[in-house]
């Protein structure tokens, strides 16, 4: 208490509740904002194609730092080199589509009319 005001360690307690509400809230708006947005599919082929080959690899690495004993900053490096790689192998893409130039051709070609 502020020298045994409860009012005012009650009001300053609801201001930094409140400020730290407006903090998270602006943060979670900056992080939407910034973040492109993907669709469902999207979203599916990123889980099945990157991430769980990149968890289980991760897992691989944790497995043999922790059968030889090597120093646990080996796990740091590894996960760091295999998401650095991720990235270099999946951001070439010479020979796949982009998303976008999927969604693209998807919106540019005509649709059929039923019946």
């Amino acid at each position: 208490m502020l020298d045994g005001k409860p009012v005012a360690a009650a009001v300053l307690k609801a201001v930094i509740l409140i400020g730290k509400m407006l903090l998270y809230c602006g943060f979670a708006l900056v992080i939407r904002w910034t973040i492109p947005r993907f669709r469902f599919d999207q979203l599916m082929s990123i889980a099945w194609k990157v991430m769980i080959p990149l968890a289980i690899a991760n897992l691989v690495f944790v497995i043999i730092v922790k059968q030889y004993h090597w120093p646990l900053a080996w796990l740091t490096v590894t996960s760091i080199g295999l998401v650095m790689i991720t990235g270099l192998w999946h951001g070439s893409g010479d020979d796949a589509e982009t998303c976008g130039e999927k969604s693209l051709r998807w919106r540019a070609e005509p649709r059929q009319r039923p019946g």
